[in-house]
């Protein structure tokens, strides 16, 4: 079906309201202290999300879904030096 949006004077119409979209974010950080107060971090992030027009229950299959659904790598690295300068 279709459903009715009214907001004042302004209405609009949603066609399909049957939809399903599912998202997986995984993060992994590394942390190496090689001195007292001098660390590097590499972290890793990955986004991976997939929308559906056809919707449909949300299960453990979802989770599978995520898991082959597109996304996208992102790959940061800091580092602190500590100079000890008094």
């Amino acid at each position: 079906g279709s459903h009715v949006v009214t907001d004042r004077d302004d209405e609009f119409t949603i066609q399909n309201l049957d939809f399903k979209r599912v998202f997986l974010r995984s993060n992994l950080v590394v942390r190496w202290e090689w001195a007292p107060g001098s660390t590097l971090f590499l972290v890793w992030q990955q986004n991976r999300a997939r929308f559906a027009t056809t919707g449909g229950g949300i299960g453990l299959g979802s989770l599978s879904e995520s898991f082959a659904a597109p996304g996208d790598n992102f790959l940061a690295i800091k580092v602190s030096y500590w100079t000890g300068l008094r």
